[in-house]
């Protein structure tokens, strides 16, 4: 199959689904080194499809469904997708995809990877992002083009001695059990590859340069 890519004629897809919006839950393990989550797709339908093409790669789907129906997966890893194939054509409008998936932290600092350092003397494990170029459908099954720009609201769930950041700040924490569970403000509109997660035990400074708070953080 081929990737999903814009027509330079006519800016569209070829299959005529286009993202405005993921909301992506994930629940993060470094010690077990793996992830699971779901992500709820807002999209466009700008014409009949009976297909959708997604990008997925190193990523079990657990379930799939388009508009709250079920629908059959096809993965190609080859090619890196994943093929909805619905039991009738979808019409032009607004819809979602629904997709549950999971996923190991993989040691090649490509997608979700896995991350060690020692803390007191013992060794820790943490996760961090690297998606550019194409690496994020190794996170997350998703439509992985630079032009497909959308908005990402991320709620991730990790081990609460960890500091979890994203794009945004945080608006919303929650703890129990050992875990915490932290929801993020909404992104400006975007590509995927730009998406980032960390999760490993950082301290942060912030200031202000010409009146925009930057902050690092570091081990």
């Amino acid at each position: 199959m081929k990737r999903n890519a814009r027509k330079t004629n006519s800016g569209r897809l070829p299959e005529g689904v286009v993202p405005v919006r993921y909301d992506l839950s994930i629940r993060i393990d470094p010690d077990a080194g793996k992830f699971d989550g779901r992500v709820v797709i807002a999209v466009k339908v700008e014409r009949p499809v009976s297909q959708i093409v997604l990008h997925s790669l190193e990523l079990a789907l657990s379930s799939a469904s388009v508009g709250g129906a079920s629908v059959e997966t096809t993965l190609d890893p080859e090619a890196e997708t994943a093929t909805l194939t619905l039991s009738s054509k979808l019409k032009p409008g607004k819809t979602t995809i629904e997709l549950s998936f999971a996923g190991e932290l993989n040691k090649q600092m490509r997608g979700l990877y896995l991350s060690t350092a020692k803390h007191r003397g013992k060794s820790e494990r943490y996760a961090f992002t690297h998606f550019e170029p194409t690496s994020a459908r190794r996170m997350l099954p998703h439509f992985d083009e630079p032009a497909l720009k959308a908005v990402f609201g991320v709620t991730v769930t990790a081990p609460a001695h960890l500091t979890v950041l994203s794009n945004q700040p945080a608006k919303k924490r929650s703890a129990s059990g050992g875990w915490q569970t932290v929801s993020f403000g909404d992104s400006p509109v975007m590509s995927s590859y730009l998406l980032a997660i960390a999760v490993a035990r950082l301290v942060g400074k912030t200031r202000k340069v010409d009146g925009t708070p930057v902050s690092v953080w570091t081990r």
